[in-house]
């Protein structure tokens, strides 16, 4: 009977059958650069969906974020918005568990295409809306386009979260 090897505590399933140079020839996640082509091509698969004429130009943020993993930022002046994405953080997550990263990526772009298809509805007079029915709103998009809730996307974030602290300082802040 053949034995059956056991994986370490931070290895997936994944990890085991390609390593993680296989993982990321297959999921084409290496650097930021990557993450900044596969949130542009999500943002083109999603705005053609919910048939949203706007583009924004996606660049990874240099700034260090706690909680926002993606901003849309639209100018008062007018132009074309741009969405901000905190590409460091999607590389970590994709070297932990590149299907959860994934998720919670294809969340988080589909939220920001919904906030997207806000600005081109109602244009700069977003801002006088209530910020949570704005929130909701994107949430149930990004419910549609994906598949999942608010809720399964806040549990797979948080597990990434723990998973990346421990990586980082060996054990999980309380």
């Amino acid at each position: 009977m053949a034995r059956r090897r056991r994986r370490s505590r931070g290895q997936t399933r994944l990890d085991r059958w390609f390593g993680q140079a296989g993982l990321d020839r297959w999921l084409g996640v290496s650097g930021e650069a990557d993450v900044v082509r596969r949130v542009e091509r999500l943002v083109e698969e999603y705005s053609r969906r919910l048939g949203v004429k706007v583009r924004p130009r996606v660049a990874a943020s240099r700034r260090d974020w706690k909680a926002t993993m993606a901003r849309l930022e639209v100018r008062p002046s007018g132009g074309r918005p741009v969405l901000r994405v905190h590409a460091r953080r999607f590389v970590e997550y994709f070297k932990i568990d590149p299907v959860a990263a994934e998720k919670v990526l294809r969340y988080t772009v589909a939220h920001e295409v919904g906030h997207l298809a806000q600005y081109e509805r109602y244009g700069r007079g977003m801002g006088r809306r209530l910020r949570l029915s704005l929130e909701s709103e994107a949430d149930e998009v990004a419910g549609r386009l994906t598949g999942m809730s608010r809720y399964g996307f806040e549990v797979l974030q948080e597990r990434l979260e723990r998973a990346l602290h421990q990586r980082f300082f060996g054990h999980w802040k309380r």
